[in-house]
């Protein structure tokens, strides 16, 4: 049962990413946005989440935890192969607050992806870490450096269960068909077994960045009858249910080890057993279109876990759309850093070291 829950993560993603069509030339609109916005080429954005957990503690009483995020960034895209951007991330929780910049660049080939990562150390973690950090503006990591991480876990591991890495570009290339099959399966799923779920709330005052427009807007409300009617309805399919087992073996490699092949009959077995995901509220996805372009996406749900309940929320704008916008990815060696795997590898030996023989 815990990995099937692999496949309620995966759709409800997708849900939320892809967005829902209906079969109305209003609601209609919505699919052509998804569409036109995933074609950017440049735009500026700005998001904030909230969580919040409520989980019993020793004394058997309830103890909110609470953390948000905010992120103001940018991002440019190039000839479909490479993206940029710089985003500044600001985290909150227990009255303590930090932030950092960062900047990454993806490049896309057909069959292998690469990134690097620079990230600006926060005062708070040259604190934390002291020598490790002194004279050192950045921490790096790029694609080469994590297949160095995992063959360091791999080698950590050897006297213990074995560990298995991620092939990132598999994992990828399944990523992206699993992303084609949703869009076609929600646009299919909203004009037959799910009429209604997606509701065209009107033109609307809606702020983006702080400026009030008047837009239309569109709400999606999903339940726990609703998302047990929407998984029958894809694993119906045994072409999904195949590429949702690729995806799930990239995501996790014991997957085809731990688990038998899936098949659609088992997954319905599954799916009627299901607990209740979403508390009252359930998930709430709000959509604002200007342009053509999804300009708003705001996102709420309320979810029951065996111990605890989470409730989050997030709110995006996009804005500056297709604006001339430059981010240049400094050379690593015309700035003070630090490599991601020779901190771990630092850190490691310092454990080691202070740990006496024999334990």
């Amino acid at each position: 049962m815990k990995k099937f829950k692999g496949l309620i993560v995966t759709l409800l993603i997708g849900t939320s990413l892809i967005s829902l069509s209906g079969c109305t030339s209003k609601e209609d609109k919505l699919i052509n946005a998804l569409a036109k916005t995933n074609t950017l080429h440049s735009f500026n954005y700005k998001a904030n989440a909230n969580v919040k957990t409520n989980g019993e503690t020793a004394l058997n009483t309830k103890t909110p935890n609470e953390f948000s995020l905010e992120f103001n960034g940018k991002t440019v895209k190039k000839d479909k192969s490479l993206i940029k951007s710089e985003t500044n991330i600001k985290l909150g929780t227990a009255g303590i607050s930090t932030d950092f910049d960062l900047i990454q660049q993806i490049s896309l080939g057909k069959n292998k992806s690469d990134f690097k990562i620079l990230i600006k150390v926060p005062q708070m973690l040259k604190t934390e870490l002291g020598s490790m950090l002194q004279n050192t503006d950045y921490i790096y990591v790029d694609s080469n450096g994590l297949k160095k991480l995992q063959e360091l876990e791999k080698a950590k591991n050897l006297d213990s269960k074995p560990s298995t890495s991620i092939d990132t570009d598999k994992f990828a290339a399944n990523a992206a068909n699993i992303e084609k099959s949703l869009f076609l399966f929600i646009k299919e799923y909203t004009k037959k077994d799910g009429k209604g779920l997606i509701k065209y709330t009107g033109k609307n005052s809606v702020s983006i960045n702080g400026v009030d427009e008047n837009l239309e807007t569109y709400r999606v409300k999903i339940n726990n009858e609703d998302l047990k009617k929407l998984l029958k309805a894809y694993v119906k399919d045994e072409k999904r249910v195949t590429e949702l087992q690729d995806y799930l073996t990239a995501l996790s490699p014991e997957w085809s080890k731990e688990n038998k092949k899936i098949n659609s009959e088992d997954l319905n077995k599954k799916i009627d057993k299901m607990k209740n995901i979403f508390g009252k509220d359930g998930l709430v996805m709000d959509f604002a279109i200007k342009d053509g372009y999804i300009v708003q996406e705001k996102i709420s749900a309320d979810i029951i876990t065996e111990t605890d309940s989470i409730t989050f929320s997030i709110n995006y704008d996009i804005f500056n759309i297709n604006k001339n916008v430059e981010i240049n990815f400094p050379n690593k060696e015309d700035v003070k850093y630090v490599d991601l795997v020779d901190m771990i590898s630092m850190s490691n030996g310092k454990l080691d070291s202070s740990v006496p023989a024999g334990f």
